[in-house]
């Protein structure tokens, strides 16, 4: 039932907005492109000192509060935060710590937009 909704939600989306479709679609696939490369899922607040990194700490325990499943809507809020993430963000920094974490902040991103759809496949 709901990847049935979410599909209908996601081809409604490409055929009314299909511009929106690409901005979600693209920070969805560079997400996981990223994701994949870390090692741990635990995120470590205290290393998550920048605003962009904040932002996206914040926008992911929101969600996590809000729902399980989160909704195409709330994807695209998510995605919202993590523009200025890449934007500003140097992901795989020198310090390993750093990068890990990071790697660790677009894991669980990534895990919400695996919940939705594959986004390398649209």
């Amino acid at each position: 039932q709901k990847a049935v909704s979410a599909a209908q939600a996601l081809t409604q989306l490409q055929e009314t907005e299909p511009e929106r479709m690409k901005v979600l679609a693209e920070t969805a696939v560079r997400v996981q492109r990223l994701a994949k490369k870390a090692n741990s899922v635990e995120i470590q607040q205290k290393l998550c000192v920048k605003p962009e990194e904040k932002a996206l700490l914040s926008a992911l325990k929101a969600q996590q509060q809000h729902s399980k499943d989160p909704s195409l809507k709330q994807l695209e809020e998510l995605s919202q935060v993590i523009i200025p993430f890449f934007d500003n963000i140097m992901v795989m920094d020198k310090d390993e710590a750093l990068k890990n974490n990071r790697l660790a902040l677009l894991k669980a991103a990534d895990s919400s937009f695996m919940k939705v759809a594959q986004f390398e496949a649209l």
